[in-house]
């Protein structure tokens, strides 16, 4: 008889006491993700989380970070001409020098050789991005055109909230940097 009070006690303790522990966890979780939304809820619609993000996995630049200040960021430490410079400069002077197509710069080759240097654009001094111009791809996922003079060079900038990360991107090279 005492054994199966014995049994009954632990038992009816395994009852009372998994439910608790499922509930303990969860709360726990949803208290990790509340404060993980509200951080991002804190950013005002369109704006980048102000910080330090470093790159992500790229052993050619592995110092390389994009520091984002009010409605501006900087990239330090990285060549952005490596990356895009040169396919940028060959798809508009093949644009403008077709023929067939009525797109015409009015800019000389020298003019649109200096207009592509996008370090002179993101790293040598902050550039200014417009929290108006985005694309919200999917939820907290905001796309940023970062565009020289003319709108003939630059890169994407792409900021996913959720996740606190940054990606430049242009012609399918993505360089991402994480907070």
């Amino acid at each position: 008889m005492k054994r199966k009070l014995k049994i009954a006690g632990i038992v009816l303790a395994l009852i009372v006491a998994v439910p608790i522990a499922v509930l303990l966890v969860l709360s726990l979780f949803s208290a990790a993700v509340r404060n993980k939304l509200k951080l991002v809820v804190n950013v005002p619609a369109g704006r980048i989380n102000e910080g330090i993000y470093k790159i992500v996995d790229n052993p050619d630049y592995p110092d390389a970070y994009i520091k984002v200040s009010g409605k501006s960021f900087q990239v330090f430490n990285f060549d952005m001409n490596v990356y895009w410079r040169q396919q940028q400069y060959d798809l508009i002077l093949r644009i403008q020098n077709n023929e067939n197509t009525l797109f015409d710069t009015g800019y000389t080759e020298s003019q649109l050789w200096e207009m592509s240097d996008l370090n002179k654009l993101y790293v040598d001094k902050p550039y200014r991005y417009d929290p108006q111009l985005r694309e919200k791809e999917k939820m907290l996922y905001y796309n940023y055109p970062c565009l020289s003079e003319g709108n003939l060079f630059g890169v994407y900038l792409v900021y996913d909230a959720l996740r606190d990360t940054l990606i430049l991107s242009r012609y399918g090279i993505e360089v991402q940097f994480k907070k």
